[in-house]
């Protein structure tokens, strides 16, 4: 869910936000095509779990994890950069450009709802109090207390708690960020506290899975016991950080280390190639088995986890091999174009979902996926086209091209800023 957060122009930081003398050495972040194509892969099984269902495709829901791990790294590396670059942070130009970046497409969806809602809204009884945690981006917390859905009352908003979730962490991850680059030593706390954080959240889940805590999607409130804590804790925020904190490492660690991209005379990191490697093959494993092998179903397994550690590997092997192999392949044309219109596309996708019956029979629902498919980017193009990007363009005009994200736009939870 990614764009920039480096100050310009009337946005000077104060020395309220300043950062102090720490530079951090590595290369600046460069547009990179491929980390489009990883976008686009990710909202492509997102969904691809949400039109088929878990029955077909549990794995899909994987995808949110990538764009958490892509959204830390590339915001983080933005924070960096900034830093390096002016020696300083503005937090008023970072907020702001996130608020450009993500609030013209979903206001526009939740109005349109909202006008829906006035005709059909019957169907949908929840339907005013989702759009209000939406606006207020505190949908995790409606989804804590209520649940996800039942028969009488489906959720037409559901996958906004990514965003929510995702949002409530850049509160106060440019805080501590900040704090933590004022001397080496505060680096390494940074570093050991949100390793410790995120390490913490592996063992709930997997520890959870050994005692048979559900990790599904049922009303809270019908469960008891372990039951009912996986059901909260499942879309709790902090939950739902270690991801996030995972690429916010993996961008202090690749400029702490200033680790570049490969190139003539550039080391070559047999340990990366083998660790990326190792980490895509337990994620494919995870997009076809997960449902089907209890040792990858989500979210407490462990083939699930060991998918979640793959991802950073995967994610920095095509950052510092931008024109190899698979990262090639992730730079083509039409995933880069999914990629940029990634963030509509995880907007609007499920709402057109909720909003068309699903029939019966393996035939018709292949159809009805490529009719949604088919629909779903169509209306991210006119999202792109006609909502996004005119405040991209002003967003350029206030900060310059060199603040636009090496990767824009990026999420579900769109990791822009």
């Amino acid at each position: 869910m990614d764009t920039d957060d480096a100050t310009a122009g009337g946005s000077r930081t104060t020395a309220s936000d300043a950062v102090g003398p720490i530079r951090v050495d590595a290369q600046p972040l460069h547009y990179e095509p491929a980390l489009d194509g990883i976008r686009a892969l990710a909202v492509l099984a997102v969904m691809a779990f949400h039109f088929l269902g878990a029955e077909y495709f549990a794995g899909g829901l994987i995808g949110v994890d990538v764009f958490f791990v892509l959204s830390g790294f590339l915001i983080t590396s933005l924070l960096l950069d900034e830093q390096n670059r002016t020696g300083a942070v503005s937090l008023r130009g970072f907020y702001h450009r996130r608020v450009l970046r993500l609030f013209p497409a979903m206001y526009t969806l939740l109005a349109l709802v909202a006008v829906a809602a006035i005709f059909i809204g019957a169907e949908y009884p929840s339907v005013w109090a989702e759009l209000g945690a939406a606006a207020l981006y505190s949908y995790q917390i409606f989804l804590g207390l209520f649940g996800f859905a039942t028969p009488d009352s489906p959720r037409v908003l559901f996958h906004l708690w990514s965003l929510s979730v995702e949002e409530w962490f850049y509160f106060f991850w440019p805080f501590l960020l900040l704090l933590g680059l004022r001397s080496r030593a505060r680096q390494r706390t940074l570093i050991a506290a949100a390793s410790a954080w995120a390490g913490f959240w592996v063992l709930v889940r997997l520890s959870g899975e050994a005692v048979g805590v559900n990790w599904t999607h049922d009303d809270p409130f019908v469960g008891t016991g372990v039951s009912y804590v996986g059901e909260v804790l499942y879309r709790f925020s902090a939950m739902r950080f270690d991801q996030l904190l995972v690429g916010c490492l993996l961008a202090v660690v690749v400029r702490r280390y200033a680790l570049v991209a490969s190139g003539p005379g550039a080391p070559r990191r047999r340990w990366l190639d083998a660790a990326a490697a190792l980490g895509t093959l337990v994620l494919v494993a995870e997009l076809l088995l997960a449902g089907r092998v209890d040792a990858f179903d989500p979210f407490g397994s462990i083939g699930f986890n060991l998918a979640l550690a793959g991802i950073p590997f995967a994610v920095l092997w095509i950052h510092l091999n931008p024109r190899v192999g698979p990262a090639r392949w992730l730079s083509l044309p039409l995933a880069v174009w999914i990629g940029k219109r990634a963030y509509g596309l995880y907007l609007w996708h499920e709402v057109l979902n909720i909003l068309t019956p699903k029939p019966a029979g393996k035939a018709a629902l292949l159809v009805r996926l490529v009719v949604l498919v088919v629909a779903s980017m169509g209306v991210a193009e006119l999202s792109w086209r006609f909502i996004e990007s005119p405040f991209l363009r002003r967003k350029s005009a206030r900060y310059g091209d060199r603040h636009q994200d090496p990767a824009a736009p990026a999420t579900p939870s769109a990791t822009t800023d």
